[in-house]
């Protein structure tokens, strides 16, 4: 089951925070997901974005969507942040005349947790268990599941942590 459009962050106004479709490729679905109030979700004829199970995001979130994008079982998405498997322009090597491709796919893993604000660019791997603190860009492929990744671009900063389901953070026993 697909929702849209719902969501409990009340300082985001439901009459005017606008969501917008645009679905011209595959959305699969791996069991329930909600996208929240304001989102904007656009996925290209050419695009697969697939989602887990109970994967959910909050307000006025933008996902875009060309080539390949998965966002894992149980990962939520805070609000305003933008997800991306296309930066919409190929750039080219001035020496070597080698061209970067505009679009790559994105990977967020099982249970993660992406903060408000922050951006997730083409080419990037958060793995499962993983924290992307708020206003931060993931921009690459991290390899350390259960980690709190911040800042621009983000890098590693505390290991064996989780979203919590009780509101602290958890330490998890090696």
């Amino acid at each position: 089951m697909l929702s849209i459009g719902f969501s409990s962050t009340g300082i985001f106004d439901k009459k005017y925070s606008r969501t917008i479709l645009e679905i011209a490729g595959l959305i699969e679905l791996e069991g329930p997901v909600c996208f929240g109030q304001g989102t904007r979700l656009s996925v290209g004829k050419t695009g697969t974005l697939s989602l887990g199970a109970g994967f959910s995001s909050t307000a006025e979130s933008t996902f875009v969507c060309v080539n390949k994008m998965h966002m894992g079982v149980g990962t939520a998405i805070g609000w305003s942040a933008m997800v991306m498997d296309t930066d919409w322009h190929s750039v080219m090597n001035t020496e070597t005349g080698e061209l970067y491709q505009a679009a790559g796919e994105v990977y967020i893993g099982d249970y993660c947790w992406i903060g408000t604000r922050s951006l997730v660019l083409k080419n990037t791997l958060i793995p499962n268990g993983c924290i992307l603190a708020a206003n931060s860009t993931a921009n690459k492929k991290y390899n350390t599941p259960n980690t709190l990744l911040a800042g621009t671009p983000a890098i590693e900063k505390k290991h064996n942590v989780i979203k919590s389901t009780n509101g602290d953070i958890q330490f998890i026993e090696k």
